[in-house]
């Protein structure tokens, strides 16, 4: 069965080409033996793995942060819940009132904390998300060399299992985002 390939779909091959030239050592020289393919591929999976390891570990960091700041989030309102039931108890009260600004002022610093950590969280998670899409990039052009090497030369190459975490991020991170 014959596949028409579209203007479009040349232009980003030739695209991709022009960048895993780029990465290989003999930039702009197509190989021509199984040898010079294997080797070709390998210098490519080499520096492809290599920025998707620092990634995993750029990813893996961010993640980290995340998740200690959705704990301090809940633990400050927490508090901030506990200040404002204490406000209740001592409206009314006799020498309350100083009690009062005390407890006001301290449910000041907690709101101001809490909306800190929303920041933060927010600013942690745009990296987590700007991570991703690097690493996207990469995966995409990993696979492009895989298929290119494989149509080349009738090789496979094995699955790498620790990059099936990227792709599991990837497709969590496309469900999320609707595409």
């Amino acid at each position: 069965m014959w596949h028409v390939i579209t203007a479009g779909q040349l232009a980003k091959r030739r695209k991709l080409d022009k960048e895993l030239d780029a990465i290989s050592k003999d930039k702009g020289k197509t190989p021509t033996t199984n040898e010079e393919w294997k080797q070709w591929i390998d210098d490519i999976l080499t520096k492809l793995d290599k920025q998707l390891g620092q990634l995993d570990r750029d990813f893996q960091s961010f993640k980290q942060r995340a998740d200690v700041l959705q704990q301090s989030y809940a633990l400050a309102n927490t508090q901030l819940t506990a200040l404002k039931a204490n406000m209740n108890l001592m409206h009314g009260q006799p020498m309350g009132q100083m009690k009062m600004m005390v407890l006001k002022d301290q449910l000041v610093a907690c709101n101001d904390q809490i909306t800190a950590y929303q920041v933060e969280y927010n600013l942690v998670v745009a990296k987590m998300s700007n991570v991703v899409e690097r690493a996207s990039g990469i995966a995409n052009r990993r696979a492009s060399a895989i298929a290119r090497y494989e149509m080349e030369t009738g090789d496979t190459i094995k699955k790498n299992p620790d990059l099936d975490k990227w792709a599991t991020r990837l497709s969590t991170k496309e469900t999320e985002t609707g595409g």
